[in-house]
């Protein structure tokens, strides 16, 4: 279960790849300025933590909680400059459900980590 868990951690870190200027851009179109910066900078933040806290869930180590945290705090906020930055940019495919699955996973791992009886459930699980 924790290994599945981690896994499963560490691929949707991943997945937030899809919120970079790389994959929104279009041939010819400027995809620079502050906000794509802080999007660039919150995906990384998001998808770094999402592998530490991963590691930290696979190798049974006490820090994962809080790093869980962090990196659903980076989802949610990275979702929401990119909702912003992406607004600038036509023809980007599939953004409400980009933002609404990266938001809304955040949050889902954000609320369940930070409440005590759900947190303690996963911890005895896991």
């Amino acid at each position: 279960m924790r290994t599945t868990t981690a896994v499963a951690v560490f691929l949707f870190g991943t997945t937030f790849l899809w919120l970079t200027p790389a994959m929104a851009g279009k041939s010819g179109q400027d995809l620079s300025g502050a906000r794509w910066v802080a999007v660039q900078v919150l995906v990384w933040a998001a998808i770094l933590g999402f592998t530490a806290a991963a590691w930290g869930l696979y190798r049974s180590l006490s820090w994962w909680t809080p790093v869980l945290v962090v990196s659903a705090l980076a989802g949610v906020a990275a979702s929401a400059m990119y909702a912003l930055a992406v607004r600038d940019v036509p023809g980007v495919a599939n953004v409400a459900s980009n933002v609404l699955l990266h938001a809304g996973v955040s949050a889902l791992l954000l609320i369940a980590v930070s409440t005590p009886t759900v947190r303690q459930a996963l911890v005895e699980r896991l």
